[in-house]
């Protein structure tokens, strides 16, 4: 096991089962712990995909929502990587980074570390009733990140939505696109089937 030591990309896969019936399986991601377990490799990973699905086996609507006051979903946020100097590449949801609870207070620039080239915000929960970072809400999170005054180091920066928003996201998108522009960072849209 030495070799996680030097433990350079991580791709992380979760495939949650909503189950009524065995609650012991447990109902939620608890990201704070994902984000401790995380720390122990800041000072070596390079690249970071976290991918999280919430399926039920019953009729149960595991679309409610996240966050300590519902029964499924993620908790709490993986934390602050600034620690972690070597992170070029980061894919993930925001509700993962971020927490389900709406922060005021929150930037970009306290949460990501300055060595990050490319950042993929993930859509896996972008069906879900009540996530607090619709696509609006991260448009003008990342607007804030992309400041003219303090670019940030990106080469790259991809947002997903499901197929048949792309119309409605558009106008959204096409601030955080010119900003892109002005700082030779390239963006996109990406789409996934609802």
């Amino acid at each position: 096991m030495s070799w996680l030591l030097h433990l350079k990309h991580l791709s992380l896969s979760f495939l949650w089962y909503a189950d009524p019936v065995n609650p012991h399986v447990g109902e939620h991601l608890d990201c704070e712990k994902l984000g401790l377990a995380l720390a122990h490799r800041a000072s070596t990973l390079e690249s970071l995909k976290i991918a999280v699905q919430f399926e039920s086996r019953s009729a149960l609507d595991v679309t409610g929502g996240g966050g300590t006051h519902s029964d499924w979903g993620p908790l709490h946020s993986i934390g602050s990587l600034r620690s972690f100097t070597k992170l070029e590449s980061l894919q993930l949801a925001p509700e993962i980074l971020f927490g389900w609870e709406k922060d005021g207070d929150l930037s970009l620039r306290d949460l990501l570390p300055a060595s990050l080239r490319d950042l993929h915000f993930r859509w896996d929960f972008g069906s879900w009733e009540k996530s607090p970072w619709e696509f609006e809400a991260l448009c003008e999170l990342l607007a804030t990140y992309l400041n003219p005054t303090t670019p940030p180091p990106l080469r790259g920066l991809v947002l997903t939505c499901f197929d048949d928003e792309v119309s409605d996201l558009q106008e959204s998108f096409e601030l955080i696109e010119f900003r892109c522009k002005e700082f030779h960072i390239r963006s996109s849209l990406d789409t996934i089937l609802d």
